[in-house]
């Protein structure tokens, strides 16, 4: 798949930018491949930075690195707690 090979900027531009296509879906399914989640919570897609302060299985608390779709780039956030179960995208 030539989605594979983007970077994840490439990857989250399409996501924002081709709402509501096949070309969206797929770059959201790569980008969980790479471990990111979406949190609706949030409204951003996270990707946790390791070690996290809280790592169970229904609590996930710490560094985040993040992509800011008002800046279009990543951001390090501090002090996020999402359930890493949930897949909302």
């Amino acid at each position: 798949n030539l989605f594979n090979q983007f970077e994840e900027s490439t990857l989250m531009f399409i996501y924002y930018y081709y709402k509501n296509t096949a070309a969206r879906e797929t770059s959201a399914k790569i980008m969980m491949s790479r471990g990111w989640i979406y949190s609706d919570v949030y409204g951003l897609w996270l990707v946790p930075i390791r070690p996290l302060t809280v790592e169970t299985e229904d609590c996930w608390e710490g560094k985040f690195k993040c992509w800011d779709n008002i800046d279009w780039n990543f951001k390090i956030k501090k002090g996020i707690k999402i359930d890493p179960r949930i897949k909302s995208k």
